[in-house]
């Protein structure tokens, strides 16, 4: 059985990659550009993901923090799960009008993911096999994250922004 080429799946995606070496010039000017989805994630680190995903039979996601969407989007397209959730408070639409992208028949809870409503959110929808936590970004918000997920049903929980092992190219 041949090895799926992620890197080529998210170009045949239209998805565009980039990682924390964006300023806000850069992200001004990729979230007025629609001809693409963007995932906020290094190209190498998300191939890695895919890959990890598809080795382990991930079947069901939950992400804590999606911001326009981009990186649930492109998840779900690739690999059709079977149980799809995202918690993001919606700031980028609230404070910036920018439109998010959700896929068809996943459920959001548009909170902070300390509040009430997530967490009977999170109570309802049961066990996810991978939980990608990706918040505020702030060492207290994702500890937060951290020590609410890790009583929750699950079977991996993941990280975004917590350290860079692979360089983007």
């Amino acid at each position: 059985m041949a090895k799926t080429d992620y890197h080529q799946v998210l170009l045949g995606l239209r998805i565009e990659c980039d990682g924390g070496s964006l300023g806000d010039g850069d992200i001004a000017r990729i979230d007025s550009e629609e001809q693409f989805r963007f995932a906020y994630q290094y190209r190498p680190e998300l191939v890695l993901l895919c890959e990890w995903i598809e080795k382990k039979k991930i079947r069901s996601y939950l992400e804590v923090g999606f911001y326009r969407g981009g990186l649930l989007s492109a998840l779900h397209e690739i690999f059709q799960f079977e149980k799809l959730g995202g918690c993001d408070e919606g700031l980028v639409q609230k404070r910036k009008g920018l439109a998010v992208t959700i896929p068809q028949g996943a459920k959001i809870c548009w909170a902070k993911s300390e509040s009430p409503e997530y967490r009977r959110f999170r109570h309802a929808m049961g066990k996810f096999d991978l939980v990608f936590i990706d918040g505020d970004h702030s060492y207290g918000g994702v500890r937060q994250d951290y020590e609410r997920e890790k009583k929750q049903p699950h079977r991996f929980l993941a990280f975004h922004d917590i350290k860079n092992v692979v360089q983007a190219p």
